[in-house]
């Protein structure tokens, strides 16, 4: 019987095979406790091993929304400097995703303009009230981290 490798993670993702995957790898690596258990045939071995302190802690969403086509998202406070992360998805058909972000009481600003399948990118802004808004004829997704 050859080895069999279990990842069990905290949030109850459980990964089964010959050998571990990637996506099952990811999927552990993003939790604090990870337990591997090997078992040959007559031999079974648990480790247990805990993420150190000072690993990065994940960012706190301010504000996410999914559109499709020429839309404006709702307006959204930051309290503090945050970071804009951006993707469009066509589809499979080669589209246009132009992006503006509105601070509030101001003129829009050009945020991206881009050609192609999908795409993506980020960008850092102070704190404020903000909205945004796209024209495309794809899917698109804005998030708003706290930097």
């Amino acid at each position: 019987m050859g080895n069999f490798r279990r990842v069990l993670t905290g949030a109850g993702v459980l990964c089964a095979a010959a050998t571990l995957t990637t996506g099952c790898a990811s999927a552990a690596q993003k939790h604090s406790t990870t337990t591997t258990t090997t078992a040959a045939a007559k031999h079974a071995k648990t480790t247990t091993t805990t993420a150190p302190k000072h690993a990065k802690k994940t960012s706190k969403v301010i504000f996410t929304q999914s559109l499709s086509g020429t839309k404006h998202t709702k307006s959204f406070t930051a309290k503090s400097s945050w970071q804009l992360s951006y993707y469009f998805n066509c589809s499979g058909k080669k589209g246009k995703f132009t992006l503006y972000l509105r601070p509030k009481g101001k003129h829009s600003v050009k945020v991206t303009s881009q050609q192609g399948l999908g795409g993506g990118g980020a960008r850092t802004y102070s704190k404020g009230t903000y909205s945004l808004a796209a024209t495309t004829g794809c899917k698109w997704t804005v998030k708003a981290t706290k930097k």
